[in-house]
Formats: structure tokens, C-alpha cells, sequence
């Protein structure tokens, strides 16, 4: 099969599988398991898609996306399916770490050296029981998404794949927004709603960081 051929297929069925979770969500709650198994070979079909089906522009900077997404392939299966949110929120920092090299940061030793001291924390918090380290990996994990969406306006990347990359996180960041909410308005009816959102905007924020290394 043709990688253009391979491409549509892709893009296809990315797109079956996202209204079929949608609707899922949206009207069947009681299939939530199925539906996150859909979310999940999403994102996989995502990484697959990047890695197997786009002819990138520049092979560095498909590499930093195919990593990035070969990561939240990981991330989301912690989030999705056990109760680890911590790895899973660890790990999409990383995730960030690759994106912000897309932003043109050429030297990330401090970014990373803040993540190993965050790491060693959350390992010692976790063991000792003094604090929950989730809140502070969190508030961590909000600022490099932050830092990331900003500099993508400005990214070092042809036209049409800045405004994808500036996109997909910009969606990405609307996902974020209503994790927190979710969290926040906990039991509130509203809650299911935020909920929905979240995978709304975090599929195509997926496909469209996915797409901006497309030639």
C-alpha cells in the first residue's frame, strides 16, 4: 500500500474512531469501558500514523513529534486504565520536554535537571505519605504545557506547520483547562460535561501536532 493511500486510511480512521467515542460519551456512559479503549488505540493509531504514513519536512524535528507521541501513547494508557496518574502526569512532562525542543529551545539541562529534582520529590513524597506530589507534578506539568503553547506561536518551523503545532497545542491546552475543571467541580453534574470536553479537544490537538511535521 502507498503511503499517501496509507495516509487517508490513517486520517479515516482517526476520524471513525473519534465520533464513535464522542457518541459513546455522550450517550451511552455506561460503555465507558469501551470508550476508553477506543480513546486509547486512538492515540496509538495516532503515533502509528506519524511514524509510518507522514513524509516530514525535516527529520529532526519528526523525530521530537514521533517521541512525543510514542510517549503519551504511554501516558495515556496510565491515565486511561490504572490509577497511577502520577506516572501518567510524569511522563506527559517529558512529553512537553519534547515539544519545547520544537519551539526552538537548543539547550532544555535546566528543564530537565527541574525534572529530576520533581522526580526525586514525588519518589520521596510517595514513599514517606508527607504530601500528596500529584498537586506539585501538576502545577509543574502546567507550566511547561504553558511555556510550550506560547512558544509555538513562534516556533522555528515553515508556516504551515507552525500554525498546525500552534493548533494542536492550543487544543491541547483546552484539553488541559477542562482536566482541571473536571477535578475541580468533582460530583457536580457539570462534571460529565467537563469531561466530554476533555477528549473533544484532546484527539484533534493529538492529530494536528501529528500533522505539523508533514512536508
Amino acid at each position: 500500500m502507498k503511503k499517501a493511500t496509507m495516509h487517508r486510511v490513517y486520517l479515516a480512521a482517526m476520524i471513525l474512531l473519534y465520533f464513535v467515542f464522542l457518541v459513546l460519551d455522550l450517550f451511552f456512559p455506561q460503555a465507558a469501558a469501551l470508550s476508553d479503549v477506543l480513546k486509547w488505540l486512538s492515540i496509538c493509531l495516532n503515533f502509528a500514523g506519524c511514524a509510518w504514513t507522514i513524509r516530514p519536512y525535516s527529520l529532526s524535528d519528526w523525530r521530537l513529534t514521533c517521541t512525543g507521541l510514542l510517549l503519551t501513547v504511554v501516558c495515556d494508557f496510565f491515565l486511561l486504565f490504572t490509577t497511577a496518574y502520577l506516572w501518567g502526569v510524569l511522563l506527559f512532562i517529558l512529553v512537553q520536554g519534547q515539544y519545547l525542543k520544537r519551539t526552538g529551545v537548543h539547550s532544555v539541562s535546566f528543564f530537565y535537571t527541574a525534572y529530576i529534582v520533581l522526580l526525586a520529590v514525588s519518589m520521596f513524597a510517595e514513599m514517606t505519605k508527607i504530601f500528596d506530589p500529584l498537586y506539585v507534578v501538576s502545577a509543574f506539568y502546567a507550566f511547561a504545557l504553558f511555556t510550550v503553547w506560547v512558544r509555538s506561536l513562534h516556533a522555528p518551523l515553515p508556516q504551515k506547520n507552525r500554525r498546525a503545532f500552534f493548533g494542536g497545542m492550543s487544543l491541547f491546552l483546552l484539553c488541559d483547562v477542562n482536566v482541571a475543571l473536571t477535578n475541580l467541580f468533582s460530583g457536580d453534574p457539570f462534571s460529565s460535561w467537563f469531561q466530554f470536553f476533555m477528549w473533544f479537544f484532546y484527539l484533534p490537538a493529538q492529530l494536528l501536532i501529528a500533522k505539523s511535521t508533514e512536508e
